[in-house]
C-alpha cells in the first residue's frame, strides 16, 4: 500500500465532505476528504474471485455491464446518493458495486453484492476476500491502528482475515499536539462472514482490503457486504461517533449483569484457587464469609477452573473442555457438595463456564437428544483445539436445556472460552454465511429467555460486531490471563468494546502478592507483587466490566477494594471503559513515554462531571496536552486536578493543583519487584466560565463522581444514591479556594438529594 504524501491531488470544486467516487471510466475509484486531499484510491480496479481465478476490471475478464444513479435514506445515516454498478463475467453478472455518499459530509459508504451468487472454492488462502471492492492501495495515512484475534487484541498496524477487524486511520499533527484527521473504516453488516482481507489486491499490491471471507464454500445470491468510511477529528472522538451508529443501527441495549454491577470472586486461571485441594466447597463459603466480615459482600461467584467440571484431556483435547458440566454433576471430588446446595449454603449468584465440550464428552455425538459438529484440527492453528459443539441449527433449543441445568444450581451468568476457536476452527460455521451467527443467536436468545447474562471470552472483532445484535452478551475479556501478567494491557482493545455498547472485561486479579503463592502453570510476574495491586484494582474498576477478586483466604486488602465499592458491593463505575488516550495509540512524539489511560463520569458526553486518568510503567515525566481530554470540556473552562493520594483538608490547596495534568515518572528502584506498576491515579475537573462551586464527590474512592453513586449533577448540587443507613461524604470546593464537606446518611429511599 502506498503513501501519497509526494501526490497529493488538490480538486477544486469540491465541497467540504468526505466524497467517494468512479475514476478513469471505471478503471478505478477514490475518496477525498473535506479539503479535497485525496485519501484513499484504488488503481488496481474491481476484482471477483470465480471459477478458480481472479476476473478483473484491469485484465478485461470483468466487465462493466450498466452504470446507475441511485440514492436512498439509511435508517442510521441518513440521505445518500451514488451509483451503483454491475459486472459480468463471461456474460454473467457476479458483481454488483455501490458508492455511496452521505448528505451529513463525514461518511463514505461501499457495497459489494452478489446478484447470482458465487460456488466455491475461493483460492487456497483464508485471509483474502472474495471481491476486491473496496481495495484502497493508495492510503494518504501514515498511521494505521486496528484490532485482531484472541481478546481483540489491539494492532498498531493494519489487521488482515477473518481474525481481523476495522481499521483507524489518522494523521498527527506534532506541533500542535493534536491527532487531527481520523477515518474508520469498517464492516457494517454480516461480520462473521466478513474479512479484514489479505492487505493485498489481487495483483499482489499492499493495500487495505477487506470483503467477503473466502473459507466460504458459496456465497449466496443476493448477499452482501457494506462498509463504511467515517471521518472526524480525534481517534477516540471518532470511535465514540463509528460506535454510536453502530449501536443505533441494531438497536443495543444489554441487559443488567450481576457481575458488571457487584463485585465477585473467581477462581480462573491465575486464581489463588483455580486449582484447588481439599474440601474446595467449605474453602469457597469460608473466602464468601470472610469478605462479609471485612464489610464487601460479594455480589457473585465466577465457578470454574481444575474440578469446576469433567474433561477428558487426551489427544488434542482443546484447553478446559467440558466432559461432563459442573451444574451436571460433573464436579470433581473436591468439590464434594452438589452445585445446587453449594449455592444454597453460598447464598450469591453463580457464573458458570463451559467454552466447548471434550472429543469424549456426555453429550455428543449420539449421547443426548442433541446433534453436535466438530472441529477440525487440521486447519491452520487448530491443532490443539479438538472439541465439540452443538450443531447451528439446534442452539436456541440445546442452550435452553442447558441453562436450566445451571439455573437449577443459581446461575446468574455464563461464560463461554475460546470464541475464536469456536468459529475458526469449525468448517460447518467457516464454510456458511449464516450458521455461525444463528449458533451464536440461539446462544443469545436462550440466555433472553432464562434471564441471564453472558460473557465471551477470547473472542474476535467480528465476534464483538456480531453481538450488537445479541444484547445478552453484556461483556468481552480484552486481556490476557493474569496467570501469564501484562492482564493490564487493556487501553486499546477497550475502545473496540466501547464502541460496540459491551464492558471490556480484564481478568481476575489479585490485591496483594497473597505471600507469591505458586499457582501452578504461572510465573510469579513483577505485575503479580502488592504495590501493582491498585494498578489491576483499579484497571478492573474503570473498565465498566467485572472486579473479579481471587486472593487466597485472609490474604485480601479490604482497604484497597473498599474505594471501589458501595457498602453493599455495588461497583463505582465511571461512564466510559478506561481506553487509551489518543497520543498514546498515535505513538505521537509528544505523547507518554509509558501507558496513561482515561475515561470520564458523567450523564453523557456534553454532561462530564469529572475525568479519571491512571498512569503506570513511566519511564519520563509526562504533561497531558488538552487534545487528551476526552469528551472536550467547553470553550474556555479552567481546569483542576486532584491527585488520589492527596488528603483533601480544609482548602482546595490541599487537594487540588490548578492545570492539566503531570504524570510523574515510575519508580524504577527495582522494577524486578514491580515498582514500576504502581500506578498514579488523577482525577481532572473541568470548570466553566462563570461557575463558581463545583462537586469533587466522594474522595475516597477510585471513581470519586461515579454515575452509580451521584445523578443530578450541578456546580453545587447532586442526588446521592447508596444502601439505606449507609454514610457518604461528599466534597465541593469554591474556585475562591474553600472545601465543602457534607455527610449524608442514606434514607430508606436509596436516595438524598445534597446543596452546597
Amino acid at each position: 500500500m502506498a503513501l501519497r504524501s509526494g501526490l497529493l491531488l488538490t480538486l477544486t470544486g469540491i465541497a467540504s465532505a468526505l466524497k467517494g467516487s468512479w475514476q478513469k471510466n471505471y478503471e478505478g475509484y477514490q475518496v477525498v476528504d473535506k479539503s479535497g486531499r485525496v485519501i484513499f484510491e484504488s488503481t488496481d480496479g474491481v476484482a471477483v474471485y470465480v471459477e478458480g481465478g481472479w476476473a478483473t476490471t484491469k485484465g478485461g475478464t470483468l466487465i462493466k455491464k450498466t452504470a446507475s444513479p441511485k440514492s436512498g435514506t439509511d435508517t442510521v445515516y441518513g440521505q445518500w446518493s451514488g451509483e451503483v454498478v454491475t459486472w459480468e463475467h463471461k456474460n454473467t453478472i457476479v458483481l454488483a458495486t455501490s458508492i455511496k455518499n452521505y448528505v451529513d459530509e463525514s461518511k463514505v459508504e461501499f457495497e459489494v453484492a452478489y446478484p447470482t451468487g458465487l460456488q466455491g472454492p475461493f483460492g487456497g488462502e483464508t485471509t483474502p476476500s472474495v471481491a476486491n471492492f473496496p481495495a484502497f492501495d493508495e492510503v494518504l495515512f501514515k498511521g494505521a491502528r486496528s484490532w485482531h484475534g484472541s481478546f481483540m487484541n489491539y494492532a498498531e498496524s493494519q489487521t488482515t482475515g477473518p481474525q481481523g477487524g476495522p481499521t483507524i486511520f489518522f494523521e498527527t499533527d506534532e506541533q500542535t499536539k493534536k491527532v487531527n484527521k481520523t477515518v474508520i473504516g469498517s464492516v457494517i453488516n454480516n461480520f462473521k462472514s466478513s474479512t479484514a482481507g489479505s492487505g493485498k489486491t489481487w495483483s499482489g499490491k499492499n493495500a487495505w482490503a477487506p470483503g467477503t471471507t473466502s473459507t466460504l464454500k458459496a456465497v449466496p445470491a443476493g448477499y452482501q457486504h457494506n462498509f463504511i468510511l467515517i471521518e472526524g477529528e480525534g481517534i477516540t472522538e471518532t470511535v465514540s461517533e463509528w460506535g454510536k451508529g453502530m449501536r443505533e443501527r441494531y438497536s443495543t441495549k444489554k441487559v443488567d449483569d450481576v457481575t458488571l454491577a457487584k463485585i465477585g470472586y473467581q477462581t480462573d486461571n491465575g486464581a489463588y484457587y483455580v486449582f484447588c485441594s481439599g474440601n474446595c466447597s467449605k474453602t469457597l463459603i469460608d473466602v464468601k464469609e470472610s469478605f462479609d466480615q471485612m464489610g464487601i459482600p460479594l455480589g457473585y461467584l465466577s465457578f470454574q477452573g481444575a474440578g469446576a467440571s469433567k474433561d477428558v484431556s487426551n489427544g488434542n483435547a482443546a484447553p478446559w473442555c467440558i466432559g461432563k458440566w459442573g451444574p451436571d454433576g460433573g464436579t470433581g471430588g473436591n468439590y464434594p457438595v452438589p452445585l445446587p446446595q453449594f449455592h444454597e449454603d453460598l447464598g450469591i449468584p453463580m457464573q458458570y463456564y463451559a467454552p466447548y465440550f471434550c472429543p469424549e464428552n456426555s453429550y455428543f455425538p449420539n449421547k443426548t437428544q442433541w446433534t453436535g459438529t466438530r472441529s477440525d484440527t487440521n486447519i491452520s492453528g487448530c491443532g490443539s483445539y479438538d472439541f465439540w459443539d452443538v450443531t447451528h441449527t439446534q442452539s436456541r433449543d440445546f442452550y435452553n436445556w442447558f441453562f436450566q441445568k445451571g439455573i437449577d444450581a443459581g446461575m446468574a451468568s455464563f461464560e463461554p472460552d475460546f470464541m475464536n476457536q469456536n468459529y475458526n476452527c469449525v468448517p460447518e460455521f467457516i464454510e456458511s454465511v449464516d450458521a455461525s451467527p444463528i449458533w451464536m443467536a440461539g446462544m443469545n436468545g436462550a440466555a433472553l429467555d432464562k434471564k441471564i447474562a453472558v460473557q465471551w471470552c477470547y473472542a474476535t472483532p467480528t465476534d464483538i460486531m456480531q453481538a450488537l445484535q445479541f444484547d445478552a452478551v453484556t461483556n468481552f475479556r480484552v486481556s490476557m490471563d493474569f496467570c501469564y501478567g501484562r492482564s493490564w494491557d487493556i487501553g486499546g482493545s477497550s475502545i473496540l468494546a466501547w464502541a460496540m455498547g459491551a464492558s471490556p472485561s480484564k481478568d481476575t486479579l489479585w490485591s496483594s502478592d497473597n505471600n507469591k503463592f505458586p499457582v501452578p502453570g504461572c510465573n510469579f510476574e513483577p505485575d503479580h507483587n502488592t504495590v501493582a495491586a491498585p494498578l489491576h484494582v483499579a484497571l478492573a474498576l474503570m473498565s465498566t466490566g467485572p472486579l473479579g477478586i481471587s486472593d487466597g483466604l485472609n490474604m485480601t486488602n479490604a482497604t484497597l477494594l473498599k474505594t471501589t465499592v458501595t457498602k453493599d458491593g455495588t461497583l463505582l463505575k465511571p461512564s466510559k471503559p478506561v481506553t487509551s488516550i489518543d497520543s498514546l495509540i498515535a505513538k505521537a512524539q509528544y505523547g507518554p513515554k509509558g501507558n496513561v489511560y482515561a475515561t470520564y463520569s458523567g450523564s453523557s458526553e456534553t454532561d462530564v462531571w469529572a475525568y479519571s486518568y491512571i498512569s503506570f510503567l513511566m519511564t519520563a515525566e509526562f504533561n497531558l496536552p488538552e487534545s487528551d481530554v476526552f469528551p472536550a470540556p467547553v470553550a474556555g473552562a479552567k481546569m483542576y486536578y486532584r491527585e488520589f493520594n492527596d488528603p483533601c483538608k480544609e482548602s482546595v490547596n490541599g487537594c487540588l493543583k490548578e492545570g492539566l495534568p503531570v504524570f510523574p515518572k515510575s519508580d524504577m528502584t527495582n522494577t524486578t519487584a514491580g515498582t514500576n506498576y504502581g500506578p498514579s491515579l488523577v482525577t481532572l475537573y473541568a470548570v466553566k466560565p462563570g461557575q463558581k462551586t463545583f462537586l469533587l464527590g466522594e474522595v475516597d474512592k477510585l471513581v470519586p463522581l461515579s454515575p452509580v453513586r451521584f445523578s443530578d449533577v450541578t456546580a453545587d448540587s447532586c442526588t446521592v444514591t447508596g444502601t439505606p443507613g449507609e454514610v457518604v461524604t461528599v466534597y465541593a470546593a469554591e474556585v475562591s479556594g474553600s472545601l465543602l464537606k457534607k455527610q449524608v446518611t442514606i434514607p430508606a429511599s436509596g436516595k438524598q438529594s445534597v446543596t452546597f
